[in-house]
Protein backbone atom coordinates (compact mmCIF):
# COMPACT_ATOMS: atom_id res chain seq x y z
CA UNK A 1 0.00 0.00 0.00
CA UNK A 2 1.23 3.15 -1.11
CA UNK A 3 1.04 7.00 0.81
CA UNK A 4 0.67 10.12 0.64
CA UNK A 5 3.25 11.59 3.21
CA UNK A 6 2.73 9.88 6.58
CA UNK A 7 3.77 10.25 10.16
CA UNK A 8 4.75 7.81 12.25
CA UNK A 9 4.82 8.96 16.00
CA UNK A 10 5.48 7.31 19.16
CA UNK A 11 5.12 8.93 22.44
CA UNK A 12 5.43 8.54 26.15
CA UNK A 13 4.23 11.23 28.36
CA UNK A 14 3.45 12.02 32.25
CA UNK A 15 5.14 13.06 35.16
CA UNK A 16 9.05 12.76 36.32
CA UNK A 17 9.91 10.71 33.74
CA UNK A 18 13.35 9.91 33.08
CA UNK A 19 13.77 10.69 29.58
CA UNK A 20 17.33 9.50 29.48
CA UNK A 21 17.03 5.85 30.26
CA UNK A 22 13.77 6.22 28.11
CA UNK A 23 16.38 6.33 25.07
CA UNK A 24 18.95 4.55 26.60
CA UNK A 25 16.50 1.63 27.02
CA UNK A 26 15.15 1.94 23.31
CA UNK A 27 18.73 2.74 21.93
CA UNK A 28 16.49 5.99 19.93
CA UNK A 29 17.48 9.63 20.33
CA UNK A 30 14.02 11.51 20.28
CA UNK A 31 12.76 13.37 17.59
CA UNK A 32 11.09 15.48 20.50
CA UNK A 33 11.74 15.51 24.43
CA UNK A 34 10.85 17.92 26.87
CA UNK A 35 10.09 18.04 31.00
CA UNK A 36 7.05 19.44 32.68
CA UNK A 37 7.50 23.18 33.21
CA UNK A 38 10.04 24.32 30.25
CA UNK A 39 8.68 26.72 28.07
CA UNK A 40 9.01 27.34 24.20
CA UNK A 41 8.06 29.58 21.38
CA UNK A 42 5.64 28.02 18.95
CA UNK A 43 3.53 29.32 15.92
CA UNK A 44 0.49 30.07 18.43
CA UNK A 45 3.00 31.89 21.01
CA UNK A 46 4.87 30.80 24.26
CA UNK A 47 3.82 27.70 25.68
CA UNK A 48 4.82 25.73 28.99
CA UNK A 49 4.62 22.24 29.31
CA UNK A 50 2.19 20.15 31.72
CA UNK A 51 4.03 17.09 31.70
CA UNK A 52 6.99 15.41 30.27
CA UNK A 53 7.42 13.82 27.13
CA UNK A 54 9.54 11.81 25.20
CA UNK A 55 8.22 11.57 21.32
CA UNK A 56 10.20 9.21 18.42
CA UNK A 57 9.05 9.97 14.61
CA UNK A 58 9.28 9.41 11.03
CA UNK A 59 7.86 10.82 7.58
CA UNK A 60 7.06 8.33 5.35
CA UNK A 61 7.03 9.39 1.35
CA UNK A 62 4.61 9.34 -0.95
CA UNK A 63 6.91 6.29 -2.27
CA UNK A 64 7.56 3.99 0.88
CA UNK A 65 5.35 1.32 1.50
CA UNK A 66 3.11 1.88 4.15
CA UNK A 67 2.43 -1.74 5.55
CA UNK A 68 6.32 -2.18 5.74
CA UNK A 69 7.34 1.22 7.14
CA UNK A 70 5.04 0.67 9.89
CA UNK A 71 6.23 -3.14 10.70
CA UNK A 72 9.82 -1.31 10.91
CA UNK A 73 8.88 1.85 12.99
CA UNK A 74 7.12 -0.85 15.82
CA UNK A 75 9.85 -3.03 15.45
CA UNK A 76 12.12 -0.18 16.93
CA UNK A 77 9.99 -0.78 20.19
CA UNK A 78 9.25 -4.13 20.50
CA UNK A 79 11.46 -4.71 23.51
CA UNK A 80 8.38 -2.91 25.09
CA UNK A 81 8.27 -4.52 28.37
CA UNK A 82 5.58 -2.93 31.13
CA UNK A 83 7.71 -5.37 33.79
CA UNK A 84 10.66 -3.32 33.13
CA UNK A 85 11.70 -0.89 36.21
CA UNK A 86 11.56 2.20 34.27
CA UNK A 87 8.05 1.77 34.01
CA UNK A 88 7.42 0.33 37.03
CA UNK A 89 9.08 3.51 38.70
CA UNK A 90 7.28 5.88 36.87
CA UNK A 91 4.09 3.72 37.60
CA UNK A 92 4.69 4.80 41.43
CA UNK A 93 4.64 8.27 41.41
Amino acid sequence: MKNSGVFLVFRITGHRLNLDEISSFFSIVPETMYKKGEKNTTRLGEVTYTEDCWMAETELGPEDDLNESISNFLNRFKLFNKEHALFRSAKKE
